[in-house]
C-alpha cells in the first residue's frame, strides 16, 4: 500500500470548507496508508483556534471535536521526536522552517508521498525527490 503524509494544509481543507476542500477530501477516502507527525494535531488545533478569532467557520465544538476525528480517522501516528534529526538536518541545509521539515522527514523515511497545499513546502519536496500526492497518483486495483 502507498503511503502519503498529509500536512496540516491538506487536513485543515477536510475540516472546513476551503476551495481545495474537494481535492483534499478523496485523500482519506483512497487506498492510502496515512502517516504524520503528532505535530500535525498542533498545527491543526492552532489553525481552528485562529479561524475561531477570526470569526471563520470551523467545525462544531473545535478543536477537540476535529483533534477526536483526526485521531480516530486511521492515521498512524510518529512522534515528533523520532523525526527532529533529520528533520534539523534538513531544516539547516535547506534554511526552511523545522516544523514543515518534520513532515518532509516522515515521508523520506517511508518512501511516502507528501501531500501539500504550501507551494514552498512542495518546492522543497520536489527538490529532495519526494513525490507529491495528488489524486491521480493513486495506484491501479488489482
Amino acid at each position: 500500500m502507498t503511503s502519503v503524509v498529509p500536512d496540516a494544509s491538506v487536513v485543515v481543507a477536510w475540516l472546513v470548507e476551503e476551495v481545495a476542500s474537494a481535492r483534499a477530501r478523496s485523500l482519506p477516502a483512497g487506498p492510502w496508508q496515512l502517516l504524520a507527525p503528532t505535530l500535525l494535531q498542533v498545527e491543526v488545533a492552532n489553525v481552528l483556534i485562529t479561524r475561531l478569532r477570526r470569526g471563520l467557520p470551523v467545525p462544531e465544538d473545535a478543536p477537540r471535536s476535529a483533534l477526536d476525528a483526526l485521531r480516530a480517522g486511521g492515521i498512524g501516528w510518529t512522534p515528533d521526536a523520532d523525526l527532529v534529526d533529520q528533520a534539523a538536518a534538513i531544516a539547516r541545509r535547506h534554511l526552511h522552517p523545522i516544523h514543515d521539515c518534520l513532515y518532509l522527514a516522515l515521508a523520506r523515511r517511508e518512501d511516502a508521498m507528501l501531500a501539500t497545499s504550501d507551494t514552498r513546502l512542495a518546492a522543497l519536496a520536489t527538490a529532495l525527490a519526494i513525490p507529491l500526492w495528488s489524486p491521480e497518483a493513486a495506484p491501479e486495483r488489482t
